[in-house]
């Protein structure tokens, strides 16, 4: 990877705005209800026409990568005039799991948990990948529970029943319900005095590992200085630049 000239594209309902962004960060968690971000965009002008509910991407890179990497897809959650600037709150898709309008009350029987999980996203505009258990749940009820809320207490049973540290979240317009896969290939490979800009403790017994413009994700492995790592969060931020914050475990342990 030629780490020289990183690039990002950001797009609200289709059009690209990257000349207008003075900067961005976007929050992500592999145990979030959602992701969430933030947009600051200078339109002296009055050119940009910006509304809650518009759709907005985010992609970074390297110039010469054949395909930059998706970071966020949601849609703007409130836009912030202050002066000749604007500041965009955005949230992922989960947003619409917790609709209050979309409270959920139903028994399913004898039901698999990838069933259960696609009824639930009904009407919602995503679809599911589901690598969990394919046998059949005797009696799973739902109580007036938004379909995140239910989504959670699926994941909770899954995770009593199998042992596994069972997850759930939205990427590329599909709800993955899966577990940690630890032994997949590693993304990244960070090593001290090349690409690392830093390694220190981090929250809640994780590692704060630091870095340029990565193309990593959260549920993903990567190698620092040859370990194997789980990454649990990650941060974005581009501002004259752009680093890469993750919250990470030990492969073997997390």
């Amino acid at each position: 990877m030629d780490w020289t000239y990183p690039v990002y594209e950001i797009e609200l309902d289709g059009r690209r705005i990257d000349p207008a962004v003075v900067g961005f960060e976007v929050w992500t968690h592999s145990d979030s209800a959602a992701d969430s971000a933030g947009i600051v965009l200078s339109d002296p002008e009055s050119v940009l026409h910006v509304s809650r509910g518009q759709k907005v991407i985010i992609r970074w890179g390297y110039r010469d990568d054949a395909q930059l990497v998706t970071l966020f897809e949601g849609l703007v959650r409130e836009a912030s005039p202050s002066g000749l600037q604007i500041y965009l709150q955005l949230i992922d898709y989960q947003a619409v799991l917790q609709a209050e309008g979309r409270r959920v009350t139903r028994t399913w029987e004898q039901a698999t948990a990838a069933e259960i999980a696609g009824d639930l996203l009904a009407g919602t505009g995503l679809s599911l990948t589901a690598t969990v258990p394919d046998a059949p749940i005797d009696r799973f009820p739902v109580h007036g529970r938004t379909p995140r809320e239910a989504l959670q207490q699926l994941v909770a049973l899954l995770r009593t029943e199998t042992g596994e540290e069972i997850r759930t979240y939205v990427r590329g317009g599909q709800l993955v319900l899966a577990p940690d896969a630890l032994e997949v290939p590693s993304v990244l490979s960070l090593e001290t005095g090349v690409n690392l800009v830093g390694r220190r403790p981090g929250q809640l017994g994780m590692e704060r590992v630091e870095t340029l413009v990565a193309p990593v994700l959260h549920s993903q492995v990567i190698e620092v200085d040859g370990e194997r790592l789980y990454v649990r969060e990650a941060t974005y931020r581009w501002e004259d630049g752009g680093r890469t914050v993750l919250q990470v475990v030990p492969c073997a342990t997390s």
